[in-house]
């Protein structure tokens, strides 16, 4: 099946059911809508399966974030090639991402998308509830 791709709003997050690795982050954040930047959620159905998206820093440097609910692993590969798309035709020269230092899945993820690990040990007290994360870059 094929996923239906809308830009994003943060109402698109009201019934999101967010997967287990990023709830405490996800509710921990702030008004969505003030970081969005380029950003999309896909449907599958009337189900949310993913927002994501991409917020300039400055000139030339991005970072990438992405909300996984609950109902993306049955489309993990539809995800990852259009992100990967975004990624690869994005005009930044260097797009960050982090990931939960726990979060193995997550990490390969970041490194199937283009992504090398910055850090050798994890940012300490970067995530909520003190959790470590490791910062990932894409440098063209």
């Amino acid at each position: 099946m094929t996923l239906r791709l809308v830009p994003f709003k943060g109402s698109h997050l009201k019934n999101f059911e967010v997967q287990p690795w990023q709830q405490e982050e996800f509710l921990n954040q702030p008004c969505a809508d003030e970081r969005i930047g380029e950003s999309w959620t896909a449907y599958d159905g009337e189900k949310e399966v993913v927002s994501a998206g991409i917020v300039q820093l400055w000139e030339g440097r991005a970072y990438v974030w992405a909300l996984l609910s609950v109902h993306a692993a049955r489309h993990m590969l539809e995800i990852t090639r259009i992100i990967k798309l975004g990624l690869d035709t994005s005009p930044y020269s260097r797009i960050e991402m982090y990931v939960d230092e726990r979060f193995e899945q997550g990490q390969r993820w970041a490194e199937m998308l283009g992504f090398e690990k910055e850090t050798e040990k994890p940012m300490r007290n970067y995530l909520p509830g003190g959790r470590g994360a490791y910062l990932y870059a894409r440098v063209k």
